[in-house]
């Protein structure tokens, strides 16, 4: 069973019950301290969990309510990645034309600009950016049930300077992480992966502001977002199957390179045109389903 635990209105976790009880041995967890698993309706200060500390005697003091912001802590209220799922292919299933159209445009305008002798190695740094941002608009607007136009795309210009420099920052810090390991690296880029919406709710915020408040809403939501992201890696196979299989008869025949490496192209991007559409929205609808879950929590604890 996996164990989370709160000190100082931050929420640590999970653990497992071996660590969990090493914990409890070593002082690093008090009685006072608030506890939840799955097998809980809500978070418990340790002492009130049977077992955990049997020779502790409460002082009559009157009930205090603790509250971790900035924290998802009733993971009662969070949706189960399937149903995410579901409901990413519910939104889409009247607006495939437009999440596709502008996958496509984002795609032929990357790629065009990226062709530009010179110009081309310091453009994608410049506008993924501001086209983060118009992506993440537009899918969060599909995922809200309001108007969603291809043009969005480009609204991310309107905030130039903050979009770009937000990104920037996430590539860095990531960069930055991934000198230790690959995996430091992963769990930064799934860390800061909700920044964009964040802007998009809060436009006053500052990029660093924006990447540290994705940090803390994702707060143990990682591993849930990354077994989120798993259940596409089979789609992910698939649409590369044609791809690596022309690769491979391109080596055998160099004289259809040419002709093989734009069918090769246009091929691999073939599956992900319907599937990088279907990965933003479920993204989406992540990060809608930890946003409402904070507000309903925050909206019960001033009740």
């Amino acid at each position: 069973m996996q164990w989370y635990y709160a000190k100082e209105n931050k929420q640590l976790g999970p653990v497992d019950e071996m660590e969990f009880q090493r914990l409890i041995d070593t002082d690093q967890i008090t009685p006072n301290d608030l506890v939840w698993n799955s097998a809980m309706k809500d978070w418990t200060p340790a002492a009130s969990v049977a077992g955990l500390f049997p020779d502790y005697i409460a002082p009559p003091t009157t009930p205090v309510t603790y509250s971790l912001e900035h924290t998802t802590t009733d993971f009662s209220m969070l949706t189960h990645n399937r149903d995410l799922l579901q409901r990413a292919k519910a939104s889409l299933q009247n607006n495939w034309g437009s999440a596709i159209g502008i996958f496509l445009l984002y795609f032929i305008i990357s790629y065009a600009i990226g062709s530009i002798p010179l110009i081309g190695n310091v453009a994608p740094f410049i506008i993924s950016g501001p086209f983060s941002l118009g992506l993440c608009l537009f899918f969060l607007s599909l995922v809200r049930k309001s108007e969603t136009k291809i043009n969005q795309l480009f609204d991310g210009f309107k905030t130039f300077e903050i979009s770009m420099v937000t990104y920037m920052l996430m590539l860095i810090f990531t960069l930055l992480w991934m000198l230790l390991l690959i995996i430091p690296g992963i769990i930064a880029a799934i860390s800061y992966s909700m920044t964009y919406y964040i802007i998009i709710d809060n436009p006053n915020i500052s990029p660093l502001e924006a990447i540290t408040k994705s940090k803390e809403i994702m707060q143990g939501n990682k591993m849930k977002f990354f077994y989120m992201q798993c259940r596409f890696f089979g789609w992910i196979l698939l649409a590369m199957t044609p791809p690596l299989t022309l690769s491979l008869i391109t080596l055998r025949n160099v004289e259809t390179m040419n002709i093989a490496s734009s069918l090769l192209f246009a091929i691999s991007w073939g599956g992900f045109i319907w599937l990088y559409p279907y990965m933003m929205t479920a993204k989406t609808e992540f990060y809608e389903d930890i946003r409402k879950a904070q507000k309903d929590e925050t909206n019960d604890s001033t009740k």
